[in-house]
């Protein structure tokens, strides 16, 4: 285990809040067990899914967004 700076705190990682994000890659076709895993973890790791460029771009676009709110300070 290690402490690591998440945002504003330090936090143990890995630990039972701060662990690895589960792949759900492997419920693609079952949509039951997508819904299933969304209300047990919060999310849905599909890594892949959409292009990684195209991911990219809108990260930059919220970046840019931000920024300009000067909201990253």
């Amino acid at each position: 285990m290690m402490q690591v700076r998440f945002g504003y705190r330090d936090v143990i990682y890995p630990s039972q809040e701060m662990g690895e994000l589960r792949d759900s890659r492997d419920l693609l076709d079952d949509v039951v067990g997508l819904r299933a895993r969304m209300a047990e973890e919060g999310y849905l790791l599909l890594r892949g899914l959409i292009d990684r460029e195209k991911v990219l771009t809108a990260r930059r676009t919220v970046m840019e967004h931000i920024a300009a709110q000067d909201a990253l300070t």
